[in-house]
């Protein structure tokens, strides 16, 4: 399952989710635009990602 985001203009973020089975434990990834280090510094990036993370699992567990 995917989505992608647009948090803020000319930066693109996207959310992937693997699904656990038996063999492999769920996982997920948040990946960034290639260009999206020309907008913005790389820790301003990292905490936009943590910000993305943090209402991803806010709307998770909302949904229990």
């Amino acid at each position: 399952m995917a989505y992608a985001f647009l948090p803020l203009p000319r930066i693109r973020l996207a959310s992937i989710l693997y699904p656990g089975d038996d063999e492999f434990p769920a996982r997920a990834s948040v990946l960034f635009d290639a260009a999206s280090s020309h907008y913005m510094t790389t820790d301003g990036l990292a905490l936009l990602g943590a910000g993305l993370v943090g209402r991803l699992i806010k709307a998770g567990n909302a949904l229990k």
